[in-house]
């Protein structure tokens, strides 16, 4: 369309020397005026009302061949001079404006995201008018945002981290409580043994614990590093003085990485031996996996067998 009006003004121009020759011709020569008069710029008022109807359906930058920012460097180059240029300058610059405040109001606190989208508009409308004050002003106003963004992030990653670091040093200090209780209940334990292998009366309606009995009776095996014999009355009475037995077997166990024979009279007190001895070893090394096996009846003398 442009280009039509472009060859417009050419044809019109070409028409006028021509005219003017055929005076010549007619009337001869003419004389010469000193003075020489300036030449009018063409009209392009069609140009700058397209511009307009550009900028109010916010063809500002696009699409191609037909957008404002386009026709104003035509209207520049047809009449640099023009006045309207600076107004149409500034109309785009505004309308950019717009575009980043409605891009800045989706969210009640900008994202970054949202906040780059918002800079972009301003340095698209730059390519246009890299001067404009309303340019700078609103520019600023959003670095200032970014600003405040970037802070409150890192803020927050400060915070995350430190929470982080409170939590493990808790969860540290609950073990050291958990294991400090572990040991007073343990010594409390041995206390209670002690005081109980000292005081109590040897006699067939009160037998010791297999802790205190350290001789063993007829036909019963003696307890070893690889063998931990019970009193069947603890195991019927699940008696809590067999800790420090079974926890000196745990050790034995986890170090050596040895699996355990549970011998017992019945299934009931298989699974009393063999849960207590996990327990313990659960205690020392919550990682270890126990591999026991039973073996079971009236003939069996509670106890532990050590096996590699």
């Amino acid at each position: 369309m442009y280009k039509s009006f472009i060859t417009f003004i050419s044809i019109s121009a070409l028409a006028t020397l021509s005219l003017t020759g055929c005076m010549n011709l007619r009337t001869g020569p003419q004389l010469q005026e000193t003075n020489t008069v300036d030449t009018a710029p063409p009209s392009t008022t069609d140009l700058e009302e397209a511009i307009q109807r550009d900028i109010a359906n916010w063809r500002l930058s696009s699409p191609k061949d037909n957008n404002a920012a386009e026709k104003l460097v035509i209207l520049k180059e047809l009449n640099p001079t023009n006045i309207e240029i600076l107004r149409i300058e500034s109309q785009i610059a505004q309308r950019y404006i717009q575009l980043a405040n409605k891009a800045l109001a989706k969210q009640k606190v900008p994202s970054r995201t949202t906040l780059n989208k918002a800079l972009s508009y301003i340095k698209k409308a730059r390519t246009i008018t890299p001067t404009s004050t309303l340019l700078n002003k609103k520019e600023k106003q959003i670095n200032e945002l970014i600003s405040i963004n970037t802070k409150k992030k890192r803020l927050q990653e400060a915070k995350a981290k430190a929470k982080k670091k409170k939590l493990a040093e808790q969860k540290k200090r609950d073990a050291k409580l958990a294991l400090e209780a572990e040991k007073a209940k343990q010594t409390a334990m041995e206390n209670e043994l002690i005081n109980s292998a000292n005081n109590m009366a040897l006699d067939a309606n009160n037998p010791p614990s297999s802790l205190a009995m350290r001789k063993p009776v007829a036909n019963t095996p003696a307890s070893s590093d690889d063998l931990l014999m019970f009193k069947q009355v603890d195991v019927d009475n699940q008696s809590l003085t067999l800790g420090l037995e079974l926890e000196n077997l745990s050790r034995r166990i986890v170090n050596r990485n040895a699996g355990v024979i549970v011998h017992a009279n019945s299934e009931e007190d298989f699974r009393w031996i063999n849960g207590s001895l996990k327990t313990y070893i659960y205690l020392l090394d919550s990682n270890f996996h126990l591999n026991s096996t039973s073996k079971i009846g009236p003939q069996e003398h509670p106890s532990i067998e050590l096996i590699q």
